[in-house]
């Protein structure tokens, strides 16, 4: 998940500094929404990682993997905001080209 999550915020970077039809509002708060999921992945993947370590937290073994899987949907819920911000500038992107191409009529 993470190494898809840091994939994902280059690609969606690099998508959106191509965007014509995209406010420079709407951008930044783009980026700054992916800067701040981005912040909160590595944030649970430091946790993710001293869960593992048996003298960090007091834990049962249970108690490790129901930790685990919480972190696990978490990314999964960062990498779900991560698509549906892109798909939402795409689409912006989308209307502004059309409605460009529609002035052309």
């Amino acid at each position: 998940r993470q190494i898809y999550i840091v994939e994902s915020y280059s690609t969606y970077l690099n998508k959106a500094r191509g965007f014509k039809h995209v406010s420079s509002n709407y951008l930044l708060r783009f980026t700054t929404s992916l800067n701040e999921l981005l912040d909160n992945a590595e944030r649970m993947i430091d946790l993710s990682t001293k869960f593992l370590k048996s003298d960090y937290f007091k834990m049962s073994d249970n108690e490790r993997i129901t930790a685990l899987e919480n972190t696990e949907k978490k990314m999964s819920s960062v990498q779900t905001t991560l698509d549906i911000e892109m798909n939402t500038l795409e689409m912006k992107e989308k209307d502004g080209t059309l409605k460009e191409s529609l002035k052309q009529f």
